[in-house]
C-alpha cells in the first residue's frame, strides 16, 4: 500500500523507476528489524498495527473529510494492536512530506510553513493516542493487579549518566553493528551515499535540511524509550533507524524523476542585459561560471 501511495506522488514514468520504488518501499516497511515481528505468536496482530500505520499515511495524503480524526483513529487502532509500531508513523509522515516538497514548484516559504503546521497537528495526534494507551495499560495493570513495571527510574544524576552510558552501547550496537546482521556501519555508509548523491543532484539545501530532520526523528523516538523504559536490545521497537534505508533511496528517486530534461542553450552573459528572462522558472536557467544555460523543451 505505501508503494501505491508514493507512486500516486511521484508519478514515475520509467519501469527502472517503479521497480526501485517498490524495492524502497518493501525495505522501508519489512527490513530486518521489523522481521523480529515474525517471533512471536501474535505476529499477525503486530503486523495489523503496522497496516494501520500506512492507512493513516494514506488518510493524511488523500486529504479525505475529517482528515484528522480518521487519522487518529487508524493510530488508535495501531498503538491497541502493539504500542511499539507507532513510532513508525512519524518516519512515514515526514518521508512524505519531503517527497511532496520535492516535486512542488511553489515559493519554499509557502511549503515550509505548510510543512511544520501539519508535523505540529500530526505530533498532537501521536501524543494523545500515546496518552489513551498509557492510561490503558494504567487500568489493566490495576484491574489484574500486577506488578510489572518496565519504566527506569532515574532517582539521582549518576543514575542518569549511567542510564545514558547504557543508551549508547545499545545504539552502537542497533546503529553501528545493526545487530550482527549486516556489516557494521552499513547505515551510516547509506546516510552518506544520500548525502553525498543529494549534493551531486544539486538538491535545495531546505530539502538536504529536512532529510536531516527526519534522522534526528528516527534517532529521537528509539533513544528517548530506550532511556525511559528497559527495552534492551531490541530490533522491533527501533525500526526506524532500519527505515532509513527505505526512506533514502525514495528521496533519492523522487529527486532524480524531477531533474528536467531538455535539450540545452547557451546564452552568454554579455548579451543578458538586452533579453528578459523573468518569463522562465528556475529550474530551466542555470549559470556555468559566465555563461547562462537554458532548458529548451
Amino acid at each position: 500500500m505505501i508503494n501505491k501511495i508514493l507512486e500516486k506522488i511521484i508519478n514515475p514514468e520509467k519501469v527502472i523507476t517503479k521497480l526501485m520504488l517498490l524495492a524502497g518501499s518493501f525495505i522501508l516497511i519489512l527490513n530486518q528489524f521489523t522481521l523480529e515481528y515474525l517471533l512471536f505468536p501474535e505476529s499477525a496482530v503486530m503486523c495489523l498495527g503496522v497496516l494501520f500505520n500506512v492507512i493513516a499515511i494514506k488518510f493524511m495524503v488523500d486529504n479525505p473529510k475529517c482528515k484528522y480524526i480518521k487519522i487518529f483513529l487508524a493510530l488508535l487502532v495501531a498503538v491497541f494492536c502493539y504500542q511499539g509500531v507507532l513510532n513508525m508513523f512519524p518516519v512515514l509522515a515526514i518521508l512524505v512530506y519531503i517527497v511532496k516538497q520535492i516535486l512542488d514548484k511553489r515559493e519554499y516559504k509557502v511549503k515550509e510553513k505548510e510543512f511544520f503546521v501539519e508535523m505540529i497537528k500530526l505530533a498532537f495526534i501521536v501524543i494523545v493516542v500515546l496518552a489513551i494507551c498509557m492510561v490503558a495499560i494504567k487500568l489493566g495493570k490495576t484491574l489484574l493487579n500486577s506488578n510489572q513495571d518496565r519504566m527506569i527510574h532515574l532517582v539521582d544524576m549518576e543514575a542518569v549518566t549511567l542510564r545514558g552510558q547504557t543508551v549508547l552501547e545499545y545504539m552502537d550496537e542497533l546503529w553501528n553493528r545493526t545487530m550482527h546482521m549486516l556489516p557494521e556501519n552499513t547505515n551510516t555508509i547509506i546516510v552518506i551515499i544520500t548525502f553525498v548523491s543529494l549534493i551531486i543532484m544539486k538538491t535545495k539545501k531546505e530539502i538536504i535540511m529536512q532529510y536531516i530532520l527526519l534522522l534526528i526523528i528516527s534517532f529521537t523516538i528509539c533513544i528517548v524509550p530506550m532511556f525511559l523504559f528497559n527495552t534492551g536490545i531490541c530490533g522491533r521497537v527501533n525500526e526506524p533507524l532500519t527505515m532509513i534505508w527505505g526512506a533514502s533511496l525514495i528521496i533519492l528517486l523522487t529527486k532524480s524523476c524531477n531533474i528536467p530534461e531538455g535539450k540545452v542553450t547557451k546564452i552568454y552573459a554579455e548579451n543578458m542585459m538586452d533579453k528578459d528572462y523573468e518569463e522562465f522558472s528556475e529550474e530551466q536557467l542555470v549559470f556555468k561560471g559566465d555563461t547562462l544555460y537554458m532548458l529548451v523543451y
